[in-house]
């Protein structure tokens, strides 16, 4: 996606040419736009590699606002990944149109585009049963139909495997995650509405999703209390270190580990020299670095940093 904001009255070919990979395919719509020489700030759109001018803005005041409407329209075309940090822009409510999530978990990257295609296919087949609806209404001159508006639906992904390069998305491990799961019978793709904390598993095909949601043909369940809020079981990319220790050290693995570390040293140490238990207790951290993903992850973001 592109997204450029330009004043109206000085959209130009040469303008444009600034503008990467949205010169030549806008030089037409700038053209159309030269005569009626609009005042304001014009925002520029390539979405899908297709270019179309969005709305208008009066004057730079009114800039984030208009931009605020249009991103989650551009959003329901990408599958981001979800955490702590943009859940709210994501999945939050969106005035008063209604806003539903669609995790994907732990999804290769052709079950994801088999999925968002599904998706648009489902929107767009509701968008003309809308508009067939509406056409009916006005040829009837009904007064009393009410204008149904399309729900979105944002799709965002989830991984449940711990990142060892800093470039990996983080992974949705916390208990309220596992608590989620079992709330839409494990499966790999469910909805959550995270305003009404209710969610619910999808079926294989996503190809009536949208009519399904628009029509209340879902069953969504209540969610139980201690996962409402989405700070519960989303996954935290700047999680400290000491934190993710902690909660390791909760499980099986990490107690196992934890105890024959301790055992080791205890044993091992008391018959060394000084200088061999400096270089034992460096050989524990670099075998520590290596297969504790979140202890690579951190060490390799400082070196890539420094």
């Amino acid at each position: 996606h592109g997204v450029a904001v330009a004043h109206a009255s000085a959209m130009s070919p040469t303008l444009l040419g600034d503008i990467e990979g949205l010169a030549e395919p806008l030089r037409e719509l700038a053209q159309e736009r030269a005569n009626s020489r609009p005042v304001g700030l014009q925002v520029v759109i390539k979405q899908g590699g297709v270019p179309r001018l969005g709305t208008l803005a009066e004057s730079m005041d009114s800039l984030p606002a208009e931009l605020d409407d249009l991103a989650p329209q551009l959003a329901i075309t990408q599958a981001p990944f979800l955490t702590m940090r943009n859940h709210e822009q994501l999945c939050g409510m969106f005035g008063q149109v209604r806003r539903i999530c669609l995790p994907l978990v732990d999804m290769g990257a052709a079950a994801v585009k088999r999925a968002m295609d599904e998706l648009a296919d489902s929107r767009a087949a509701l968008v003309s049963e809308l508009q067939e609806m509406k056409a009916a209404a006005a040829a009837e001159d009904d007064s009393d139909a009410v204008e149904e508006e399309p729900p979105l639906i944002q799709p965002v992904q989830l991984s449940t495997r711990s990142p060892r390069f800093p470039s990996q998305p983080p992974a949705s491990e916390r208990p309220g995650f596992h608590t989620l799961r079992a709330a839409v019978d494990g499966k790999a793709a469910f909805l959550i509405e995270m305003s009404t904390h209710r969610a619910v598993a999808t079926p294989s095909s996503l190809r009536e999703v949208y009519q399904k949601v628009t029509y209340d043909d879902f069953h969504f369940v209540e969610l139980p209390e201690s996962i409402h809020s989405p700070l519960s079981w989303l996954a935290d990319p700047a999680e400290p270190l000491k934190k993710q220790l902690k909660r390791d050290l909760k499980t099986w693995t990490g107690m196992f580990a934890a105890l024959l570390v301790v055992v080791g040293m205890g044993s091992v140490l008391p018959e060394l020299t000084p200088v061999q238990v400096a270089g034992a207790l460096a050989g524990l951290w670099c075998a520590a670095t290596l297969l504790w993903k979140p202890l690579f992850r951190s060490t390799l973001t400082m070196l890539i940093g420094s």
